[in-house]
């Protein structure tokens, strides 16, 4: 993965169910679902997507399913 800059995990926490894709597309593959409540790391928020770790792996959410934990 290529990453212009270091990027810190933020904690964040899930505020609507998610569904974690491949790349920050609602078509790409599906990486893992997320339900209310979850857990995980978010490195970047950029045009409506977060870029997030979570226990299956790295991926994108939609940034509106996600806040601060």
């Amino acid at each position: 993965m290529f990453a212009p800059h270091y990027a810190r995990a933020m904690a964040y926490r899930v505020v609507t169910p998610a569904t974690v894709h491949l790349k920050a597309e609602s078509s790409a593959a599906v990486v893992d679902t997320l339900d209310v409540g979850a857990a995980l790391e978010l490195f970047d928020l950029s045009a409506g997507w977060g870029w997030v770790r979570t226990g299956k792996g790295m991926g994108y959410v939609p940034a509106i399913c996600v806040e601060p934990a």
